[in-house]
């Protein structure tokens, strides 16, 4: 049965996610509104207590958010949203392959072997996994909202070294 210090950890960091897709679009890049905002402080709060986060983590999760800003803004010059996706690509592949420090992600599966033969088998709760996919449906997601601006995405030549990461990496399995 998983700790009740991972249970509120992980409903909050889901809770934040939810609550994107129930936001004000107002702006072009509202980010993280009122509503997603406080499960997300309350997720790393639980977690830094938890010990599933440490201080550690906090720069690296502030400038991947940080950087998705950057690069969703609209008035930003190109280098300054050449750099947020460098840094975007550099610290996604960094939490997925678990190399940022400050995360002890919760075990939730341990060494399970569901036929005679079989390897152990082991499933984790991944926190780090989870800030990729929060910060760039805050951020990212509205910039494409209009079918006109999906098009012009669609033509960026970031878009191509994406695809080609997430098809072509060494740690894909």
């Amino acid at each position: 049965m998983p700790h009740l210090n991972a249970i509120f950890t992980y409903s909050f960091l889901t809770a934040s996610i939810a609550a994107l897709w129930f936001r004000p679009r107002t702006k072009p890049h509202c980010g993280l509104s009122d509503v997603s905002l406080f499960p997300f402080l309350a997720s790393l709060a639980v977690g830094l207590w938890a010990g599933f986060i440490t201080l550690v983590a906090l720069p690296f999760i502030a400038v991947f958010f940080l950087s998705a800003y950057i690069f969703a803004t609209d008035v930003t010059v190109h280098y300054q949203r050449g750099a947020a996706i460098v840094a975007i690509i550099v610290l996604s592949a960094g939490f997925m392959a678990h190399v940022v420090p400050g995360f002890a992600n919760y075990k939730v599966i341990s060494d399970v072997t569901f036929s005679a033969g079989a390897l152990p088998y082991s499933q984790y709760f991944n926190y780090d996994k989870a800030l990729i996919g929060l910060a760039l449906i805050a951020f990212c997601v509205p910039v494409c909202k209009e079918k006109a601006r999906w098009g012009a995405f669609s033509r960026q030549p970031y878009l191509g070294a994406c695809l080609f990461l997430s098809w072509f990496s060494p740690w894909r399995s």
